[in-house]
């Protein structure tokens, strides 16, 4: 039996053009199932369902195969609790078929060339991120308090003021308060 899955990772992402895409491979509507949400998310409570439901003979079938996992690691764990099931995979867009030796091959492959790809968008960008710490960019958050506020909080503090009295005079939280002291 044909089983489909379906993943947007928002609200604007349309789940058309994949469900469509399994229904014209025969998919029926009754078994596909569909999550919205980030695919860097473990638990996927629909995804974790069809797994279940997955029997020997099954053969599982997706629109991409990064709408099923986003980490090699996770493409693996789901890919070998499908073949302890004795369940065939399909992805529509690599053209993937597990059913054949290269198949299954080209499957590997084209997962370790993701887990690649996500590994170096890593690298730049805390390549970026160091670059611009070298430059003095303050990253993150804004700072509550400025210089002189700090300064002001310090020699507050030194003359006995209690932290929600400095918050009080300062407009801030305590907690702010207390990250500088």
């Amino acid at each position: 039996m044909l089983f489909g899955y379906v993943r947007t990772s928002t609200d604007q992402q349309n789940k058309g053009l994949q469900v469509g895409s399994l229904k014209a491979l025969g998919v029926d509507d009754r078994n596909i199932y569909t999550d919205q949400m980030s695919g860097s998310k473990r638990e996927r409570p629909q995804l974790n369902e069809l797994l279940e439901r997955l029997r020997g003979g099954d053969t599982l079938v997706i629109w991409k195969f990064d709408r099923l996992a986003r980490s090699m690691k996770d493409l693996l764990e789901i890919t070998d609790k499908l073949h302890e099931k004795g369940v065939q995979f399909k992805s529509i867009t690599e053209d993937i078929d597990t059913n054949s030796a290269m198949g299954k091959f080209t499957f590997h492959l084209l997962g370790a060339l993701g887990q690649f790809e996500r590994e170096l968008i890593k690298e730049r960008i805390n390549a970026g991120i160091a670059n611009a710490r070298a430059k003095g960019k303050h990253m993150g958050r804004p700072r509550t308090l400025t210089d002189e506020q700090v300064k002001v909080a310090q020699d507050m503090r030194k003359g006995g003021k209690g932290v929600m009295e400095i918050a009080r005079v300062l407009g801030c939280s305590r907690h702010a308060i207390y990250r500088v002291l």
